[in-house]
């Protein structure tokens, strides 16, 4: 379980963590603005493998769930 919450930094920390492969569930805060992409974009690019849940959907933040397929 990893759970996630990095004001903005989402892309960077899960672009370079070679662990998540080992992730088989994850929760966070994704914050939508800060990426410049929306947020099935970030999942597709950056969580492969995971499926994803996004709750509470604001115009620029979110709160995610993610499960390994």
């Amino acid at each position: 379980m990893l759970k996630l919450d990095i004001e903005g930094a989402e892309r960077e920390a899960l672009e370079g963590f070679d662990a998540l492969t080992k992730v088989g569930c994850m929760v966070g805060e994704l914050h939508v603005d800060a990426l410049g992409l929306s947020p099935e974009a970030f999942y597709s690019a950056v969580l492969p493998g995971l499926a994803v849940t996004t709750h509470l959907p604001e115009p620029h933040r979110c709160t995610f769930t993610a499960v390994r397929r």
